[in-house]
């Protein structure tokens, strides 16, 4: 344990989206000539899509060192 402090409320989740390490060579290629999105990209594209739904709602998203935060507030 590293000490953080821990917001505690019942009108915020947070969602962490973590993308794997490695990523396959052959995805790499695809991406660099855009046959394929990358996972951070497909991932961004379904939540949005999510949050749109959900009208009521408010949403954020932040890159992190290992993928993309997700604050939705209600």
């Amino acid at each position: 344990m590293y000490g953080a402090l821990v917001l505690n409320t019942s009108k915020v989740m947070f969602m962490d989206f973590d993308f794997p390490e490695r990523v396959p060579f052959l995805t790499s290629i695809k991406r660099l000539f855009g046959k394929s999105p990358s996972a951070e990209q497909a991932l961004v594209e379904r939540v949005t899509e999510w949050a749109r739904a959900q009208s009521r709602w408010g949403m954020r998203l932040y890159r992190t060192a290992n993928g993309v935060r997700a604050l939705v507030t209600h």
